[in-house]
C-alpha cells in the first residue's frame, strides 16, 4: 500500500510539472504575441491610430474649434461695427463728430491691426461669394467697389 502511495504521488507530481510546462510555454507565447503587438502599435504611423481614437472626441473637438472660431469672428465683426462709426469722415474728422487725434474709441480700434486683416478677408469672401462676417450696412455691402 505504501508503494501505491508513493507511486501515485509521484503521477501527480510528474503530472504538474507538466502542465507547469505547458503553461509556462503558453506564457511565453502570449507575452511574445504582446510584444510582437506592441511594437506594430509603436510602429504605425500617428494617422492609423487616429482612426481609432473616440469618434465622439473628435466631433466634440470639432464643435469646440467651430465655436472658438464664432466666437473670433463675433469679436471681430463688433470691432469692424465699432470702427465704421469712429473713423475719418471728412479730413481729420472722426465721424462721430470729434477732432480724429481726439477721438479715443478711434484710437483703441486703430491699435488692432488684425482688424484690417480680417475685414479685407470678410470682403474677399462676400465678392468670391461666400458666406462672410461683414456687419449690416459695412461699405462693402454698400459699394462693391468699395476698399478696406
Amino acid at each position: 500500500m505504501l508503494e501505491a502511495s508513493r507511486v501515485h504521488a509521484e503521477l501527480w507530481r510528474e503530472l504538474a510539472r507538466s502542465r507547469q510546462l505547458e503553461r509556462d510555454a503558453r506564457e511565453g507565447q502570449l507575452r511574445n504575441q504582446l510584444a510582437e503587438l506592441e511594437q506594430k502599435l509603436r510602429d504605425r504611423p500617428t494617422r492609423t491610430v487616429e482612426r481609432w481614437v473616440d469618434l465622439d472626441e473628435l466631433e466634440e473637438a470639432r464643435e469646440e474649434a467651430e465655436r472658438a472660431f464664432r466666437s473670433r469672428d463675433n469679436a471681430w465683426q463688433a470691432l469692424c461695427m465699432v470702427r465704421l462709426l469712429h473713423r475719418e469722415g471728412q479730413p481729420g474728422q472722426c465721424r462721430c463728430g470729434l477732432r480724429l487725434d481726439r477721438c479715443k474709441i478711434a484710437q483703441v480700434v486703430d491699435h488692432y491691426p488684425g482688424l484690417e486683416k480680417w475685414e479685407k478677408e470678410q470682403v474677399g469672401r462676400l465678392r468670391r461669394g461666400l458666406q462672410h462676417n461683414l456687419p449690416d450696412g459695412h461699405p462693402a455691402l454698400l459699394d462693391r467697389r468699395w476698399e478696406p
